[in-house]
């Protein structure tokens, strides 16, 4: 399974979105640098209402558990939601088309 290094966050604007454990990503971070736009779930309603299918292929793609993939952590600096480099990509693409532009760029670039 490829991912992404986690040496250093990756930055959008101002804001920096962490790259952590096995190389997941902070969903939660997206959400908060892409300013929580407005009519968009945060990463644990996205899960439930767009994204479990997406999260359920990419698990069975990859043969992991989904857990293993997209996972909530608890905790305040830790804590949040974190996935696969793919499912960020598709959280990306939900939030808006230029936040998507973006994390296409920088996970290719760290890819």
């Amino acid at each position: 399974m490829s991912s992404l290094s986690s040496k250093s966050p990756l930055v959008y604007g101002d804001a920096k979105v962490r790259v952590g454990e096995r190389g997941l990503i902070s969903l939660t971070d997206m959400w908060d640098a892409a300013g929580h736009p407005a009519g968009k779930d945060d990463p644990r309603r996205w899960n439930i209402r767009a994204g479990a299918e997406f999260i359920d292929f990419i698990a069975k793609k990859l043969n992991v558990a989904a857990g293993d993939i997209y996972l909530t952590k608890r905790g305040r600096y830790g804590g949040g939601t974190w996935a696969h480099w793919q499912i960020a990509i598709s959280y990306a693409k939900y939030l808006s088309p230029e936040f998507h532009a973006w994390a296409n760029q920088v996970v290719k670039e760290r890819m």
